[in-house]
């Protein structure tokens, strides 16, 4: 490092959080085995069908810290407070009217873990004073849960930049805590399947045994099938106000050269546009 930077470390004064999360699909199929298994919740048939679900967020899904760094250490060995809290994601899970985490009218499955553990200290070399107000943390694109990627230092007046600050995860101890979600994919968002509680009271009432696996799978099919289509028929019926001869021209014709008669040449479907 030349004579002219110096070095910068950055680190957490508390405990750190390291967390897993990881999410995909549920089809029609699993989810009426989760409902016929007798489990009154989604979370509670995984618990109960797959012990090690846990171990396998922490290896295939997105993993990483979650708390924020809040000590500069300076060259000097002297500690400076920092808060970046304002950073923070607002939600740090999914929750119900977020943004969809599959395709509209499917569902999907939400799974996170968190543990306690130790980062090594983020370093960085400035040529200038550090300033609080250059920093920021940048986080994992993938992730719902605010996983932590890097920092970024950007001091674009005296062009002292330190673009990607990383760290390595030191020591991380994997506990119990964490969870299982199960969202449904709507046209407004994500809507969370809380227990199992409604979805047997609608199949009580229309004579559907809740322990037989192959009628809670024709239930659930037909169940979403007419959400699909009801979707689609509210799709077809959004008039975006162009004329539907026309396709909002105002003219027919190989040439584009006649004027439409259903418009009168406005383009528009509805009479008050004209």
């Amino acid at each position: 490092m030349s004579e002219e930077y110096k070095q910068y470390q950055l680190t957490i004064n508390k405990t750190g959080f390291i967390t897993g999360e990881e999410s995909k699909q549920v089809s029609l199929s699993e989810l009426a085995k989760a409902i016929v298994s007798g489990e009154d919740d989604y979370e509670g048939y995984i618990e109960s069908s797959e012990t090690g679900w846990r171990e396998s967020v922490r290896e295939h899904g997105e993993y990483g810290p979650t708390t924020l760094i809040d000590i500069i250490i300076n060259p000097d060995g002297s500690e400076l407070d920092v808060d970046l809290n304002k950073f923070y994601p607002e939600d740090s899970e999914p929750v119900d009217g977020n943004e969809n985490i599959g395709s509209i009218g499917t569902f999907s499955e939400f799974r996170f873990v968190i543990d306690k553990g130790t980062m090594s200290n983020y370093t960085m070399d400035l040529e200038q004073e550090f300033d609080s107000k250059y920093l920021r943390p940048v986080f994992n694109e993938h992730s719902l849960c605010g996983i932590i990627s890097h920092y970024e230092y950007d001091n674009k007046e005296a062009s002292d930049s330190e673009l990607f600050i990383e760290s390595e995860i030191e020591e991380s101890r994997p506990s119990m805590g964490g969870g299982v979600y199960l969202f449904y994919n709507d046209e407004q968002g994500l809507k969370q399947l809380w227990d199992f509680d409604e979805l047997k009271k609608e199949m009580n009432a229309e004579n559907i045994n809740v322990s037989e696996l192959s009628e809670v799978v024709q239930f659930l099919e037909s169940k979403y099938k007419k959400l699909d289509e009801s979707e689609e028929v509210s799709e077809d019926d959004d008039d975006s106000g162009w004329c539907d001869k026309c396709d909002g021209e105002g003219n027919v014709g190989p040439f584009l050269d006649e004027e439409c008669d259903k418009c009168n040449g406005s383009g528009m479907s509805d009479p008050v546009y004209h």
